[in-house]
């Protein structure tokens, strides 16, 4: 179960573990002494077979490219990213980049390039999707960037609940006990979320934010994303389900900084 490889990168403060073998996502993240990333009790380990087996946590966790959320269309839960293996890995100093393929032979084809950079207290993600087909391909993609935290401050415009677990709930706590909680920041550009004395900052390019909380675990999961976290089908039915047609690409990037308070 475990990785056969793990890439260490740091800057300053700044250490995190990059996962090859998990499509170049990111996993446990200090900042000097103290984990800002939340980690699950499966820890960093190779895929499982189903997302729920095979969440380890980290600090960022990619969901797609062919379906976010629930099961959906013969897609399966936030899709098949994440058991993908990074191709072509270079590493640098404070920097690593590969090449990840999606793909059904006969079928859909999306291919990703990332490129990881540490510097200046922070990480940044580029993401460039395209699709190499002849055929349009549904794209969502969601950044699944899991903290541990004591509070946090959203510049959201209001705030929708999923469902009524997350509306009998209060988005700016833990909560008791209990089922896990989803919200939209609608109009949101950033999350800011501290934990002890430490400052995380979440920014990207994508159009919408979510969040999820899951008080039996303590954790925070500040989540931007092109998309719904409720699978392609209802994305489709809403006319709101991201496409990438044939030849088409897009560049999305993430950025999480860390500073004291």
């Amino acid at each position: 179960m475990t990785l056969t490889e793990t890439i260490e990168l740091s800057d300053g403060d700044l250490r995190l573990h990059v996962l090859p073998e998990r499509g170049l996502d990111v996993g446990n993240a200090w900042f000097g002494d103290t984990q800002i990333a939340w980690m699950s009790p499966l820890g960093e380990l190779r895929w499982q077979g189903d997302f729920a087996r095979s969440f380890g946590g980290g600090l960022v966790t990619t969901c797609g490219l062919r379906n976010v959320g629930v099961a959906s269309e013969g897609q399966p839960q936030h899709g098949w990213y994440s058991s993908l293996p990074a191709r072509d890995v270079a590493v640098e100093r404070g920097a690593a980049g590969a090449r990840i393929v999606e793909a059904d032979v006969p079928g859909e084809t999306l291919e990703l390039t990332r490129r990881i950079r540490l510097g200046g207290g922070g990480v940044s993600i580029a993401d460039v999707t395209r699709n190499p087909g002849r055929r349009a391909v549904p794209a969502p993609l969601l950044y699944h960037v899991n903290l541990l935290w004591d509070a946090l401050e959203v510049d959201s415009d209001h705030v929708v609940p999923r469902d009524d677990d997350a509306r009998a709930g209060d988005w700016r706590s833990v909560g008791p006990p209990g089922p896990e909680r989803v919200y939209e920041h609608v109009g949101a550009s950033r999350a800011v979320v501290t934990r002890r004395d430490l400052r995380v900052t979440v920014t990207s390019t994508l159009p919408r934010l979510w969040q999820w909380i899951h008080p039996d675990y303590g954790v925070l999961a500040i989540e931007p994303a092109n998309c719904s976290v409720l699978g392609r089908a209802h994305d489709r039915a809403e006319g709101r389900l991201p496409v990438l047609a044939p030849g088409e690409e897009r560049v999305t990037e993430l950025h999480i900084a860390v500073d004291s308070q």
